[in-house]
């Protein structure tokens, strides 16, 4: 499982955690999982035993699960995500603050989030965890954060780990909860008892007149106040350009959020999402419902789209009814491609390398023969030093034209996958080497990619944050 071309140290945690995540049988969810990560850290991290038990301890405690509920429903940037979930891993074990603080940025590196914001001691290469480190006491259990409409199952997933590259996963803020609203009336006078029968006619004169009055007041009410929706769309990735969105079929990365914080509603009525997928000649479809309850509330629905995808929510007098009350405006979700690759060669007879690498790209069906169609460029770049240890990962990946991958072959009805050889010469030199690879995306042609141009096609790139290049990139 472990990924070649890794700095030694505790760059070894950082991509023993990343292999984890990008194994298909594993994802995301395992970093929750004591007995998932004691199995699979003995085979990866042998030679670290304390860094591994804090590890385990996180996933029992259900710190990367916290982390994206924070980040991703609630809303937080990372650093102060980490921070929190780091003093709460710390108040529950014995293991010291800097440790705890250690873990919880490695887990949030793993899972892609954006660790920028973090603060110092945190930016900082990991440090070697304290020796003085004891077993945790039994885990807290952490309360997940409820939202209206529950997400769906996991889409099935593809057998191949995650390309490299680094990606965030930060989301907007949701909108704050504002006060309720109520009511109160002027209690009525105390009624008179009549002293004569012409008192007595002028009140029932004046009754009258009143119920009148009241009937013409009925008559007359005002209705109810229109329901008003504010609406925030977001995704575990970081936006482009304001632009929200997903990667198709990536575990953890594949599902938007879409949250609709309704003032004014009443009980009874009826929050629809709707949507339109590319290309856009049919009508908006409901894809999911939920109840109003209260004169305010928030209504989370989550969707998982194909292509690009246009979405509204709606607010409905009653189910089933025909016209609506209030309507949202329309925001966007748009779809990139993720490949999955695996090592099919890799040795080293010194002077000379091989190393044949096979991807294999989920694509929907209705964009299968366009994605598949495009030519792939690859990024390439190696580090090499004479003597000493290992050298440093290159810090730019440069286009290469002399490195070309294989006719793509169609694999079912939504997958296609090519070959990528690669051939090179290190002598008795040490080396350290990475690559990505994309494609140009064009969103108006088949519904993949985001608007604009990627830098797909650029001369060079960051290998550790490329941004985005395209729809298809690691």
């Amino acid at each position: 499982m472990a990924v070649p071309g890794v700095s030694p140290g505790h760059g070894e945690v950082r991509e023993a955690l990343r292999s984890i995540v990008a194994d298909p049988d594993y994802g995301v969810e395992a970093l929750s999982s004591r007995r998932a990560m004691e199995s699979l850290l003995k085979d990866l991290l042998p030679d670290k035993p304390r860094d591994a038990a804090i590890l385990v301890a996180a996933a029992e405690h259900g710190i990367a699960a916290r982390l994206r509920e924070r980040v991703g429903q609630e809303g937080m940037d990372a650093g102060t995500a980490i921070r929190l979930v780091a003093a709460m891993f710390a108040k529950a074990t014995a293991f010291t603050p800097e440790a705890c603080e250690w873990a919880v940025t490695e887990l949030a590196v793993a899972q892609r989030m954006d660790v920028t914001a973090a603060p110092p001691t945190l930016g900082r290469p990991a440090a070697p965890l304290p020796s003085a480190v004891t077993t945790p006491p039994p885990g807290v259990t952490v309360p997940p954060s409820g939202i209206t409409v529950p997400p769906p199952a996991a889409a099935a997933h593809d057998d191949r780990a995650t390309l490299p590259g680094e990606e965030t996963a930060v989301a907007p803020r949701p909108i704050v909860t504002p006060p309720g609203y109520g009511s109160t009336a002027f209690p009525a006078p105390p009624a008179q008892q009549p002293r004569r029968r012409a008192v007595w006619y002028v009140v029932a004169g004046a009754a009258a007149v009143a119920i009148a009055a009241g009937a013409i007041v009925a008559l007359h009410k005002s209705p109810l106040p229109t329901p008003v929706i504010a609406l925030t769309v977001a995704s575990p990735i970081n936006p482009v350009d304001g632009n929200v969105y997903v990667e198709y079929q990536d575990r953890g990365y594949s599902t938007a959020s879409i949250t609709a914080t309704v003032t004014n509603g009443a009980k009874g009525e009826v929050a629809e999402l709707t949507g339109q997928q590319f290309p856009f000649t049919r009508p908006p479809a409901v894809i999911k419902s939920a109840g109003i309850t209260g004169q305010h509330q928030r209504v989370t629905f989550r969707f998982s789209p194909s292509l690009e995808s246009r979405l509204r929510i709606v607010i409905l007098p009653s189910a089933g009814a025909s016209k609506p009350l209030a309507e949202s405006p329309v925001r966007t979700v748009y779809v990139t491609l993720i490949g999955r690759y695996k090592y099919i060669k890799n040795t080293c007879t010194r002077p000379k390398c091989y190393v044949t690498i096979r991807v294999q790209v989920p694509v929907p069906h209705a964009a299968l023969q366009p994605e598949s169609a495009k030519h792939v460029d690859f990024y390439w770049g190696i580090n090499l030093v004479a003597s000493g240890p290992e050298p440093a990962a290159p810090s730019t990946l440069y286009l290469e034209s002399q490195i070309t991958t294989s006719e793509p072959t169609v694999v079912g009805s939504d997958k296609y996958q090519f070959t990528v050889p690669i051939r090179f010469t290190v002598g008795q030199d040490a080396y350290h080497w990475r690559w990505n690879i994309c494609t140009q995306a064009n969103v108006s042609a088949d519904g993949i990619g985001l608007p604009g141009n990627g830098q797909c096609g650029s001369a060079k790139i960051s290998a550790a944050n490329p941004g985005y290049l395209g729809s298809l990139a690691g």
